[in-house]
């Protein structure tokens, strides 16, 4: 994940980052230590999942995992044209769907 928050980074326009994750301390021990001041870190909100969507949806840049949760946050954006970096290959050992990951993402090599 660090090229593709550093790409977002360095794209500037961001004051924040926000990490949302199921497992926070480890977020925090991988995440790069040169943006630390600038995250808030965010489990489930308000326990529901639903709410946790919701609250992604707000993002104008994305950093996503290869799953189905991170891509409806990115794919659901209220912005009208959030910059998106999703994961290259998405599957191990199996092809790509076609039309998986939109045209205008940014694909990186993890």
């Amino acid at each position: 994940y660090e090229e593709g928050i550093q790409f977002l980074w360095d794209c500037g326009g961001f004051r924040k980052i926000w990490v949302f994750s199921d497992d926070i301390r480890m977020a925090k021990e991988t995440f790069p230590s040169h943006l630390l001041q600038h995250v808030r870190w965010i489990g489930e909100v308000d326990d529901s999942s639903a709410a946790t969507l919701e609250a992604m949806r707000l993002g104008r840049g994305y950093v996503i995992a290869n799953s189905t949760f991170s891509w409806w946050g990115a794919f659901l954006s209220d912005c009208e044209e959030p910059l998106v970096v999703a994961p290259n290959p998405w599957f191990t050992g199996q092809q790509e769907p076609t039309l998986l990951i939109p045209s205008n993402w940014i694909r990186i090599d993890y």
